[in-house]
């Protein structure tokens, strides 16, 4: 969705555009996006094969990561969400939502690619 598309329609409809979810892969990573579905705000999520976490690698997403599972394979998924300080929640009303930016799906797959990036950089596989 180019940024003139997502500067013409409202929220409510930029969201409807988006859908809920979103999984791809980025250079043999599965990585997912998921709304939320009480307050509308996106998190990501990267798979990677379980081993310890560079604090480098914790800082890189918006709000650094607040997700982290190992899965029955063992690897491990961590994530990140889009619900910090001036973080828009488009499913909550506030008066001060002038003040907030929403993080869209856009938004959200480029902090994973930026993970992927690092992942990839320090031969993490």
């Amino acid at each position: 969705m180019t940024d003139e598309i997502r500067k013409s329609v409202g929220l409510q409809e930029l969201i409807k555009m988006e859908g809920n979810e979103k999984k791809f892969q980025y250079k043999g990573y599965n990585c997912e996006i998921k709304r939320i579905e009480g307050s509308g705000h996106l998190c990501g999520y990267v798979e990677l094969p379980f081993q310890k976490l560079s604090d480098e690698l914790q800082e890189i997403p918006h709000g650094g990561v607040t997700y982290r599972k190992v899965t029955e394979q063992g690897n491990v998924v961590i994530g990140f969400d889009c619900a910090h300080e001036f973080d828009r929640l488009p499913f909550v009303e506030s008066h001060d939502d002038c003040y907030y930016t929403y993080c869209d799906m856009g938004f959200v797959e480029g902090e994973l690619k930026k993970m992927v990036d690092y992942l990839e950089k320090e031969g993490i596989r």
